[in-house]
C-alpha cells in the first residue's frame, strides 16, 4: 500500500525552520504545554484513503524526560494507538500528551480529506 504524507516543519534541531506568522500561530498550543525548549515540530497532513491504514508503530524521539503532544487540527475517523491498546481519536482542538519514549501510531482516515496533526516533542518546563 501506498502511503503519503505531507509534512511542514516548524522547529528542528535547536532551531525554528518556518517563518514567524506560522510560528506564531502555535503559540497558544505552547503556552499549553509551557515548554523549556522544543525537540521537532511539524505538521503531518496525511490524505485520505479508501480504508484505513496504519503508519507503524514508533516512539518519535528518546530524549529522556522529554514528551510528545500531538495537536488534533480537524475531524476524522483517524486516531492514535498506544501500544497498551488505548486509541484517541482524530478530534479538532484535542490534544493528548505522552512520554516520548511511549510507542504509538496514527491511522489514516476515510471520511475527510485528510488528517492533520500537529507533533511536538519538547522538554517540559516543570
Amino acid at each position: 500500500r501506498l502511503q503519503i504524507q505531507f509534512v511542514h516543519k516548524f522547529h528542528e534541531v535547536s532551531n525554528i525552520v518556518t517563518g514567524p506568522e506560522l510560528w506564531n500561530m502555535l503559540i497558544p498550543i505552547f503556552a499549553v504545554l509551557q515548554p523549556h525548549t522544543f525537540l521537532r515540530v511539524k505538521a503531518n497532513n496525511i490524505p485520505s484513503q479508501s480504508e484505513i491504514i496504519t503508519h507503524g508503530m514508533h516512539c518519535d524521539v528518546s530524549v529522556p524526560l522529554s514528551y510528545t503532544a500531538i495537536f488534533y487540527c480537524n475531524t476524522n475517523n483517524g486516531y492514535t494507538e498506544f501500544k497498551d491498546g488505548e486509541k484517541v481519536p482524530s478530534v479538532a482542538n484535542r490534544m493528548v500528551v505522552f512520554d516520548s519514549k511511549t510507542m504509538h501510531v496514527g491511522y489514516t482516515c476515510t471520511d475527510a480529506k485528510s488528517r492533520v496533526v500537529l507533533n511536538i516533542n519538547y522538554l517540559p518546563s516543570k
